[in-house]
């Protein structure tokens, strides 16, 4: 693991350091968070995603199944 990153540098202020000015703050705090709520409406939105997939997956597995069946059943048929 590479330690250089994890330096505190002296000419750089902490995040919730006092010295920064607070509109500095609360400007930069919006950009770039990634809120808790962000994160569950994507996997909310993925596994929606993800289901209807699934559906259409099984649905097109049925009409295949369904054509081998009758397929099958012809050739029983003719025999």
């Amino acid at each position: 693991m590479d330690t250089d990153k994890l330096a505190i540098k002296d000419d750089q202020p902490l995040a919730n350091s006092a010295t920064n000015a607070k509109g500095a703050r609360s400007e930069n705090r919006d950009e770039g968070v990634v809120t808790i709520f962000d994160v569950t409406n994507k996997i909310e939105w993925a596994l929606k995603q993800l289901e209807t997939k699934v559906e259409e997956n099984e649905k097109q597995f049925e009409r295949s199944l369904n054509a081998l069946e009758d397929q099958i059943s012809r050739w029983n048929e003719r025999d």
